[in-house]
């Protein structure tokens, strides 16, 4: 009789062990294996404030080169809006919302699966209106005499679509040659770096340079960027009082007679891909291109029209990861204006 009990309870005790180990199976998270390396981008890396989304995405790859299995946990924290707690990677991405409430300002956020951690410092900046337009202007127009008054005010005014001021948003500067369009002996103040607008609307940067004070004058332009494509440009004279000099007119000079149709708008071009880099890697790897044309992309693919996720930066740069089934062979972008293929080669490695 002992014998039997002792039996009956053995049976429930090993019935226990198993359902124990079942639940604690179930509850696991099937996460990345240590020294995976994560990737993370936000699309559009610019919300409005109030029920704004940007699309994170965090791409995952194994140390052996690979991208990690389907249905990878991957989970996310934000320090400015809310965002869906975990994401579970398809072809090597995990893709969740980031949507915005009532405060402005930068979001830092941190991607994580297992051991392997990511901080991604001021990914999503966060506004109280999308930026419509750009307005810029230069004070003083042109730059001549010698020392450190050798530089202009150059003042972005963002405005949203209905013509208000647009604060706490990044405007990027760059100058170049006006007649070349090439990078010129001027530079900005802030070397490239994000500037944010104030109350009133206004990033102000710096326009220097180190043009000979002797030399011919010349005509520069300078443009400000936000961070959903919104530019602006104005003109400046670099020794406007050698003679001979032609400032460029801001304005197109009024018709005396009007027009009996409409001048249809120029299509812009196809974009261009300079450059990208790294020039190889596996499914997974980031990339980014550089070219010119890139406002307005609709679509990046590798050799055989395989579709990548892409993450627009500027009208000069795109970030986009080697998607699953991408093979040996150029990269395409593809905008209003057309699609551009890369001159080199991207090589897809196992």
């Amino acid at each position: 009789m002992n014998q039997e009990v002792w039996a009956r309870r053995a049976a429930i005790a090993t019935l226990l062990a198993l359902t124990s180990v079942h639940v604690t199976c179930a509850r696991a998270l099937f996460t990345a294996p240590p020294s995976s390396t994560i990737s993370v981008f936000a699309n559009p890396p610019f919300i409005a404030a109030n029920g704004g989304v940007s699309v994170i995405s965090a791409a995952i790859t194994e140390p052996a080169g690979t991208v990690v299995p389907d249905g990878t946990v991957v989970q996310f924290f934000t320090t400015l809006g809310t965002i869906d707690r975990e994401g579970k990677t398809h072809d090597g991405v995990a893709r969740v919302n980031l949507v915005s409430d009532s405060r402005s300002g930068t979001a830092d956020v941190t991607a994580s699966s297992g051991s392997v951690v990511l901080l991604s410092s001021g990914l999503v900046t966060i506004g109280s209106a999308l930026p419509a337009s750009v307005v810029v202007t230069a004070n003083p127009p042109a730059i001549n005499g010698q020392g450190p008054t050798r530089q202009s005010r150059i003042v972005a005014n963002v405005f949203d679509a209905s013509g208000n001021p647009v604060v706490r948003v990044p405007a990027i500067f760059s100058v170049v040659d006006a007649d070349t369009g090439s990078p010129s002996t001027e530079l900005m103040a802030s070397g490239g770096a994000p500037i944010y607008t104030d109350s009133n609307g206004q990033a102000v940067d710096f326009l220097q340079t180190r043009y000979p004070r002797d030399s011919e004058c010349k005509n520069v332009t300078v443009t400000a960027t936000t961070a959903n494509g919104a530019a602006g440009s104005v003109n400046v004279v670099i020794n406007s009082d050698v003679p001979p000099c032609v400032a460029p007119s801001p304005l197109p000079s009024p018709s005396p007679l009007p027009s009996p149709s409409p001048s249809p708008s120029p299509t812009p071009g196809p974009p261009v891909i300079l450059s990208f880099s790294p020039t190889m890697g596996p499914v997974g790897t980031p990339v980014t291109l550089t070219g010119t044309g890139f406002t307005g992309a609709t679509n990046v693919s590798f050799f055989d029209g395989v579709g990548a996720f892409f993450m627009f930066v500027s009208d000069t740069q795109i970030n986009t990861t080697v998607p699953a089934g991408a093979m040996t062979g150029p990269i395409s972008v593809t905008t209003p204006g057309g699609t551009g293929t890369s001159a080199t080669d991207f090589t897809v490695t196992p």
